[in-house]
């Protein structure tokens, strides 16, 4: 009994850990996990109603009566699994990444969903609560109307159906287009995909023995069903969710965008090093007429960087900021920048071809770890070697010609995506060549005796 309850409270008290610390921002921590109350509340508070009941009913029956060990592993796992899907870096994936958003799904309602109804919760969640709301509870339970209604949606034909279509109505594009772009929405997405997929797993879980042919028919038919919708996703000739897709290049109207030149860096605060703020404070003041435009989500990170421009005797209202965005809003951000900013020493990656497929150049400080080389890498792959700096006298310089350079600027902003889509940055089938041709190289070596 002890062993369960400190294994359960080991998962509750968990937190992310990472194997490099980053010393200059709040790590990858505030970017990648979760901590979002709607979700967090919910999942401990089902947590601590479980430990609680369990705890109480193992006390007054024994150890494994009324919930078996089994059931209260089911229900630990199932829960983690949920936590996984919308807490993890998972969840932080899946706003981005189509694929990621999918798994997020099947996480729920294929993995979570039958472990938890396995493991029959709500025995523990009564006996979690005082005497007299659980007699109020079990009495409302077996009213006639309500009972009726339990026996009714949880029919394996109805519960086969309604999570079938809760599924395909979701994924039409207006709801999941809504449900991208709006948190709320979003949330009761995934409740719902969880609770029809607890009813459906309740409904074939629970089937008599001999009804088993019956289960396997409902089975395989919510599997063609999700073939079928997957089929639809992959070979549709329309575009189904442009929250997926990059906006177009252009600007709207067309032209030079509105306002200031503007530099930008959407990175992850964390790699803003202090050497970073102090170049960039000195590119502002060699370009007086610019704007920097950073991603920052805290106004700790934001009153960071206003404390390094005043000390560079550069005005902090110069800086402007952004929290976090949708994919297709952060993507839509990069209309507003004229030259994206590398960080030093650990530059971008990701973020860097974003910016270079919105149209929008990258100047980058080339150092001598890998992690400063990667804009170098990127750079000189597309022909564009000319934005690599070598000093950071010269990254403030590259800097600041670019940003000054019109003619430069539209040049880039309209074939900066032909040339990272036909470099060996995107060159897929190339890459499989060489990595393959590069792992037939070292067996070679190997089995020749080499080292």
């Amino acid at each position: 009994m002890r062993t369960v309850l400190a294994a359960a409270s080991l998962l509750l008290s968990v937190t992310p850990a990472f194997a490099h610390e980053v010393g200059f921002g709040n790590g990858f921590a505030d970017e990648l996990w979760s901590t979002d109350p709607w979700l967090l509340i919910p999942l401990y508070a089902a947590a601590i109603l479980f430990l609680v009941g369990t705890w109480r009913l193992w006390r007054r029956a024994g150890s494994g009566r009324g919930i078996r060990y089994w059931q209260a592993a089911c229900f630990w796992t199932g829960w983690s699994v949920i936590a996984i899907a919308l807490v993890s870096p998972l969840h932080w994936f899946a706003e981005r990444m189509l694929t990621a958003h999918m798994v997020e799904h099947e996480f729920l309602m294929v993995a979570a969903a039958p472990l938890l109804v396995l493991s029959r919760p709500l025995t523990a969640f009564l006996w979690a609560l005082p005497i007299g709301a659980r007699r109020w509870l079990g009495t409302l339970a077996t009213a006639p109307p309500i009972a009726a209604l339990w026996i009714a949606l949880t029919n394996a034909s109805v519960a086969t159906l309604i999570h079938v279509a809760t599924i395909f109505a979701w994924h039409t594009p207006s709801l999941f287009e809504a449900a991208t772009s709006n948190p709320l929405l979003h949330k009761l997405q995934h409740a719902t995909f969880l609770v029809t997929a607890l009813l459906f797993w309740w409904a074939m879980l629970n089937l008599p023995k001999r009804q088993f042919g019956v289960g396997a028919a409902h089975l395989f038919t919510t599997m063609m069903a999700m073939s079928l919708l997957g089929g639809l996703l992959t070979l549709t000739p329309r575009l189904w969710y442009p929250s997926y897709s990059a906006p177009p290049l252009g600007r709207p109207g067309g032209g030079r965008r509105a306002g200031p030149p503007t530099f930008g860096c959407l990175n992850n605060y964390a790699k803003v090093s202090d050497v970073t703020l102090a170049l960039w404070a000195r590119l502002l003041a060699r370009v007086p007429e610019a704007q920097l435009l950073l991603y920052a989500r805290t106004e700790a990170h934001r009153e960071r960087v206003d404390k390094a421009l005043r000390a560079a005797g550069v005005d902090e209202s110069r800086a402007i900021f952004v929290g976090r965005q949708s994919l297709a809003l952060y993507l839509e951000t990069y209309r507003d920048i004229d030259v994206a900013l590398d960080p030093y020493p650990y530059g971008g990656g990701t973020t860097s071809c974003d910016a270079l497929w919105m149209g929008v150049p990258v100047v980058t400080l080339a150092g001598r770890t890998a992690v400063s080389r990667a804009g170098s890498t990127l750079l000189s792959n597309i022909g564009l070697e000319r934005l690599v700096a070598r000093s950071e006298e010269q990254y403030v310089e590259r800097a600041a010609e670019l940003i000054r350079d019109q003619g430069q600027l539209a040049e880039l902003r309209r074939t900066l995506r032909e040339r990272l889509e036909s470099s060996p940055v995107m060159d897929a089938p190339k890459f499989a060549r060489d990595f393959e041709a590069t792992l037939k190289s070292a067996w070679r070596t190997w089995c020749e005796g080499g080292s």
